[in-house]
């Protein structure tokens, strides 16, 4: 009787175990979805400011373009 008392209570042990595994493994794949997600709307950022910088950097050409023409027309 108490070899089934210690195997039952090995059967439980293991469930826990179990549990405990598919809890952690549900809240790692949240915190990989979050983390995602933060890599997403990093990427998506760093984007926009490259686009900005680049449309920045245009308009600085064109600027010294047209500041050059004017100065060679004086």
């Amino acid at each position: 009787m108490e070899e089934l008392q210690q195997q039952q209570q090995l059967i439980n042990n293991l469930e826990q175990v179990e549990v405990s595994q598919e809890l952690r493994i549900e809240d790692l794949e949240r915190q990989r979805s979050q983390i995602r997600e933060r890599l997403s709307r990093a990427s998506r950022e760093s984007t926009r400011n490259l686009q900005r910088a680049l449309g920045a950097e245009g308009c600085i050409d064109d600027l010294n373009f047209e500041i050059r023409s004017l100065k060679s027309n004086k």
